[in-house]
């Protein structure tokens, strides 16, 4: 907790200097919608639109600011009017996550960036399509978290339980040398991984990934993560221990703050 907010306070020391300075304003945004501390947000975004006008990253706050509010139409329609000036990923995430959660799953798969079209794809029940694109994902070269989710999360949705063990043991030896790559991130791809070790009966790399997955979710919550992912993990969590109420008690929650994913599987 005390390295991110001494990075909070450098980028709002870098804002205070120049507020136009794109990459630290991108980061207070990211960093204070996912404490939901969306009243900085708009404080930030109304600054920023005043001395340079509703530039594509003004608007993809604005659209940020209405889909925390719950407003998803209006949502859309920033994200829509970014997009006009803008191909950036973080756009594109939120744009095509908003897309996916009215329903426009087309849509939402053309916009999606290439680490998010496995999902999206399976969503759509388009299998074949969903494990393509996962093949196509750029090789590993170090532990990129969003790549080893969509890899993870879609073998574990088709039933590649041993597939899933193999691609970590291929690319990385142990579960342990994956999760130093990405500590930080190693929570995004941990459950499903661990629900393939369950499924494949591996009791020691599945207790391995799950001591991992408390760690992680417990360091979460102590540094008062708020998000709908944090609460996602927390309902897989459940659902890798057996308890199907706690699980649906979280998703409910991930249901009020305006989560887009299922779980990765329900046992």
């Amino acid at each position: 907790a005390g390295r991110i907010d001494e990075a909070l306070a450098a980028y709002e020391a870098i804002f205070e200097r120049d507020p136009l300075y794109g990459p630290a304003f991108a980061n207070l945004v990211g960093a204070y919608a996912i404490r939901r501390q969306m009243d900085k947000v708009v404080a930030l975004t109304d600054r920023v639109a005043r001395i340079g006008g509703e530039t594509p990253i003004v608007l993809l706050a604005r659209g940020m600011i209405a889909h925390a509010s719950g407003d998803l139409s209006l949502a859309i329609e920033y994200f829509r009017q970014s997009s006009e000036n803008s191909n950036s990923n973080v756009l594109r995430y939120q744009y095509s996550s908003t897309l996916l959660q009215v329903g426009e799953l087309e849509e939402s798969l053309d916009i999606s960036i290439p680490i998010d079209k496995p999902e999206i794809l399976y969503v759509m029940r388009r299998k074949e399509e969903a494990l393509a694109a996962v093949a196509a994902l750029p090789k590993l070269d170090y532990g990129d978290p969003a790549i080893l989710y969509s890899t993870f999360a879609v073998d574990a949705r088709a039933g590649r339980y041993k597939e899933a063990a193999d691609y970590l043991s291929d690319n990385f030896g142990d579960l342990a040398t994956a999760a130093s790559d990405s500590p930080t991130s190693a929570s995004d791809w941990l459950s499903p991984l661990a629900y393939s070790y369950k499924k494949l009966g591996r009791k020691t790399e599945f207790a391995e990934a799950l001591a991992m997955l408390d760690e992680a979710y417990a360091r979460q919550a102590k540094n008062g993560s708020d998000s709908w992912w944090h609460w996602m993990l927390g309902a897989e969590l459940a659902l890798l221990k057996g308890d199907d109420a706690g699980a649906l008690a979280h998703l409910r929650t991930v249901q009020e703050k305006g989560g887009v994913w299922a779980p990765t599987f329900w046992p």
